[in-house]
């Protein structure tokens, strides 16, 4: 499958991009959002698996001009909802790639694969993801406490995590 946009191309990740993916998950390990989410393996063997095991709901996300790729979308669900994530490199923040290619494969997916439900979690004090999806039609349907991580004492680092929804609409092309 590959879905372009007017800036991007947006297709099924393969085994052979696990050095791009390397680099984005590295990126986003020293991050200071890095504590609200859980990162994919970054050593080559496990990472390959990784992406061998999201079965065509792992998708590359390339600016048309470089061909390189600067983030990746997953999915992972049942018939009746799919819960998105996504991982951009820093030095893509801020363009808009994240709306641009999110916005256009929840809509792929929705015609594609008649998926009528989509879910998506964050971490609230992660403004620019919890903004991201509401400006991609998302609503905040609850919150959660949340740990993932520890500090250096071994106490529990939480957060409040919000839980999102979204329902496609037929036709609607934004």
């Amino acid at each position: 499958m590959e879905l372009f946009t007017k800036r991007l191309l947006i297709r099924e990740m393969t085994a052979d991009d696990w050095q791009a993916v390397q680099r984005i998950v590295e990126d986003f390990i020293h991050s200071d959002v890095a504590v609200y989410d859980c990162a994919p393996p970054v050593d080559e063997l496990p990472l390959r698996q990784w992406i061998a095991k999201m079965d065509q709901m792992l998708f590359a996300v390339l600016p048309r001009d470089t061909g390189e790729l600067i983030g990746y979308i997953c999915f992972h669900g049942d018939s009746e909802n799919y819960d998105m994530g996504y991982c951009f490199h820093s030095d893509s923040h801020r363009n808009g790639y994240a709306l641009e290619s999110c916005g256009a494969l929840l809509r792929h997916m929705a015609e594609t694969r008649g998926i009528g439900r989509f879910s998506a979690g964050t971490a609230l004090e992660n403004r620019s993801s919890a903004r991201l999806l509401e400006r991609l039609g998302f609503v905040l349907d609850g919150t959660e406490t949340l740990s993932l991580h520890k500090d250096s004492e071994g106490k529990d680092i939480s957060f409040t995590g919000g839980n999102f929804s979204y329902t496609p609409h037929p036709g609607k092309t934004d």
